[in-house]
């Protein structure tokens, strides 16, 4: 009689855990439900959330006119005197 392949030995290997069955390590799980946690809070509010949870200050602005009043705000406020900014171009 002669000898398996190695390709015939490792398909025989692999195709053995399919010819028996195993009991379900998690009965009670629920696959139909989501994996995602749903939040009613907008994006803007989680990274809001998040950010101010690792130290960091969020001020959330409505509009250009906004942003600059609350920059001039936090600048006065920290004695800031000097500011690098990067316009985007389209």
């Amino acid at each position: 009689m002669q000898d398996s392949t190695p390709r015939e030995k490792v398909l025989k290997r692999s195709g053995t855990p399919l010819i028996h069955k195993t009991n379900q390590p998690f009965p009670n799980v629920d696959w139909e439900k989501s994996v995602y946690r749903l939040s009613d809070d907008s994006r803007e509010e989680m990274f809001a959330k998040a950010f101010t949870k690792i130290g960091g200050q969020f001020i959330f602005c409505e509009n250009e006119l906004d942003a600059l009043e609350n920059v001039i705000s936090l600048a006065e406020t920290k004695g800031w005197h000097n500011f690098f900014v990067l316009k985007k171009t389209h």
